[in-house]
């Protein structure tokens, strides 16, 4: 009787404890305690030997294990995450700055050369004696050599400081007195016959022709005649009263360059510059307040003396002045004889040397 009374109250607690397990989760563990302690102090006396008893609380067992809610859910993490620290951008690397621009070289002033020169004369095949002076560098920097030409009643003695100057820079020329110069006799065709027979004399393999006044006409007619020539320099050229020589500069399949001075009576109204713009290759610069006289070096009385051939040097001396036409004399020959891209730089548009001449005033175009 015992029994069956322990097994009664076992299924009554039992049932109860069914009940407050479904109850709200957070009564649960309140209520699971109380009903734990109620169980044991009814079934202290019952006897564990019970057969149902084991079988039922094995069942009902099993049945609260299955119960999600019968274990405790693990509690909610609710510490605020961790900042990561944000890594820092690498700065971005500084660009590298520009190279600087290379200085321009001033041909005007002397090279650092030394040269050596020596005076001779040849008969040509027409019974012209000419003289000249051979200006040799020490240390050629050139495979060329300029022929230098002088103007109408000139000699070649006003060619003396031109080559000078050149051979500091490693430029060897030939200065030429011509025949055919005269007031009675002035034909730069005959005079460009002439000095042809010359350079085949001395065995002159490379030519670049210069020459001033009527002189510059000769050189063209030289070089258009000349498959050894590589350019044409004219120093404020001048036709001869009657002649023209447009043909000839058209031929040209080298450079063709000049320098002019102001137009004036001495040089024919820049007389030559419309034989020079028939070159294909050719660039044509006014020397600002330069008259004919400066581009000889060095000049003389007779010159200066002469109607309108000595400038009037409004804006700049005639040191500035011939300065300018030594520089940019000097930087072509150098270009067309060595491929100097430095002298190239005061010949081509665009670039320091040529755009620094026309902003300060001391060139302009023609």
């Amino acid at each position: 009787a015992e029994a069956r009374n322990c097994k009664k109250i076992y299924r009554v607690v039992v049932f109860l404890n069914k009940i407050w397990i479904e109850a709200r989760p957070k009564e649960t563990l309140m209520i699971r305690s109380c009903s734990s302690i109620a169980l044991l102090s009814l079934l202290a006396g019952c006897t564990s030997a019970t057969p149902d008893a084991t079988d039922d609380s094995k069942s009902d067992t099993a049945d609260t294990a299955q119960t999600p809610e019968d274990t405790e859910s693990a509690p909610e993490d609710t510490s605020e995450p961790e900042e990561q620290e944000e890594e820092e951008p690498e700065p971005e690397p500084e660009p590298e700055p520009e190279p600087e621009p290379e200085p321009l070289i001033d041909y005007s002033i002397s090279g650092a050369g030394t040269f050596s020169s020596s005076s001779s004369t040849f008969v040509t095949s027409g019974g012209c004696e000419l003289r000249y002076q051979a200006t040799t560098p020490d240390a050629t920097s050139t495979d060329g050599t300029v022929l230098l030409l002088h103007g109408f009643l000139r000699n070649h003695d006003r060619f003396a400081d031109w080559s000078s100057h050149l051979a500091t820079w490693g430029i060897p020329s030939v200065a030429v007195t011509m025949c055919h110069s005269a007031v009675w006799d002035n034909d730069a065709d005959a005079n460009a016959a002439d000095v042809l027979e010359l350079v085949d004399h001395l065995g002159i393999t490379k030519t670049l022709y210069v020459g001033h006044s009527n002189g510059g006409i000769a050189a063209l007619q030289a070089a258009s005649l000349d498959s050894k020539a590589v350019g044409v320099l004219g120093l404020d050229p001048v036709e001869a009263v009657g002649t023209d020589h447009s043909m000839q500069a058209a031929a040209l399949s080298i450079p063709a360059y000049a320098l002019f001075g102001e137009a004036s009576q001495c040089n024919d109204s820049n007389g030559g510059l419309s034989t020079f713009k028939y070159a294909p290759y050719t660039v044509n610069l006014r020397v600002t307040d330069s008259g004919h006289c400066d581009f000889e070096a060095p000049t003389d009385v007779l010159c200066e003396l002469a109607p309108e051939c000595d400038g009037e040097n409004l804006s700049y001396s005639e040191v500035e002045i011939q300065s300018t036409i030594f520089n940019l004399a000097t930087a072509f020959l150098r270009w067309q004889l060595s491929e100097d891209d430095s002298g190239a730089t005061w010949w081509t548009r665009g670039e320091d040397g040529y755009e620094s001449l026309l902003l300060s005033g001391s060139v302009s175009r023609l």
